[in-house]
């Protein structure tokens, strides 16, 4: 069973020259199909702003990632899986 939920938080310092992105989903940041799809949006908005230099990949869990939620990974097309890549 797919796991749902989780946010990618898009914040910028040092005169918007520094991107963060904060994945967010629990004490082991276990990553959702919703959260790649969060991480491309956050990207492509980066991809927009062409003061960014810098883009910080960082949790707010105990630990950066236990990794992808494999089940859920498992319920979509491969197509969808590997359009997020």
């Amino acid at each position: 069973m797919a796991l749902n939920g989780g946010d990618v938080v898009l914040t910028r310092e040092h005169d918007g020259r520094v991107a963060y992105l904060t994945l967010s989903h629990g004490k082991y940041t276990v990553v959702t199909m919703e959260m790649r799809r969060l991480v491309a949006e956050r990207f492509a908005e980066i991809d927009r702003d062409p003061q960014v230099r810098v883009v910080v990949i960082r949790s707010d869990g105990q630990h950066f990632t236990s990794g992808g939620d494999i089940a859920g990974f498992m319920e979509v097309d491969p197509i969808d899986l590997t359009e997020g890549g």
